[in-house]
């Protein structure tokens, strides 16, 4: 490829499976999030026994961890996010619509058989924190958490958990250009900044609480629900579900790609 074009090359590599163990059927609506080296799914509509399924990247293979500890509740509109190496949570609504509900998803490996193990912590939080179809991204030791539905109206509220003292502070004060009220929308973390495709890009300073709005410098398709987001060191990789789309913004010290 020419250095000096600014198309990208993409290629889509066809990983080989191995057989040895199962391979999944999964149907409905699921969520992901990535450790090191494992691609953990929550399958929603699946039973018991493969609501949390994993890819292993080294071998190669389908995972069906074995559950141990509270009873896991994927609850709808929550949020799933990677805290370390081998720690998932997943924020949300408790099922009876009156409290927040932390689950701390811990991944580890049996010493005796090498099985694979995910201990299950559930957390009520005492703070109702009433919101789903949210973005939670965690930066440090702090989940933020903006918009959603909160009592059945869309909302541009940010707030955020310490997650050592599971204290809640809520609805903090925004400066700049708000992104919104959004609800079914993704936030990628770099570093202490959180970008959130609408539209145009706007990024939170979570130090500051300050919006900045910038410019894609081309046309958009669609708007925040039907984008999906990933972030790989100091780049952003953002695709339409529905249209691709292939464009580049170059500011400061970050850098976008949006395909």
């Amino acid at each position: 490829m020419n250095k000096n074009s600014s198309s990208l090359l993409i290629t889509l590599k066809k990983l080989p499976i191995s057989k040895t163990n199962f391979v999944p059927q999964i149907d409905g609506t699921v969520k992901t999030v990535s450790l090191p080296s494992l691609l953990v799914v929550f399958n929603d509509n699946a039973g018991p026994s493969e609501q949390i399924i994993a890819f292993d990247l080294n071998e190669k293979q389908w995972l069906k961890p074995s559950l141990t500890g509270d009873k896991l509740v994927l609850l709808p509109g929550s949020s799933v996010c990677a805290y370390d190496n081998n720690t998932i949570i997943i924020f949300g609504t408790s099922p009876d619509q009156k409290e927040g509900q932390l689950s701390l998803l811990t991944f580890y490996k049996a010493s005796e058989s090498d099985e694979s193990i995910v201990d299950i912590d559930l957390i009520s939080l005492q703070d109702r924190i009433l919101v789903s179809r949210h973005s939670a991204n965690i930066v440090g030791h702090y989940m933020f958490i903006y918009g959603g539905f909160v009592n059945n109206f869309a909302s541009q509220e940010l707030s955020y958990i310490d997650l050592r003292t599971l204290k809640i502070t809520r609805n903090c004060t925004q400066n700049g250009s708000l992104p919104g009220h959004l609800f079914d929308h993704r936030g990628v973390a770099i570093k202490n900044k959180i970008y959130i495709y609408e539209k145009y890009i706007y990024v939170l300073d979570t130090t500051s609480f300050n919006w900045e709005k910038l410019d894609c410098g081309s046309k958009v398709y669609g708007t925040a629900q039907v984008y999906r987001s990933v972030a790989i060191k100091n780049k952003i990789y953002t695709w339409n579900i529905l249209i691709l789309l292939q464009k580049r913004l170059r500011r400061k010290n970050d850098m976008i790609l949006c395909l």
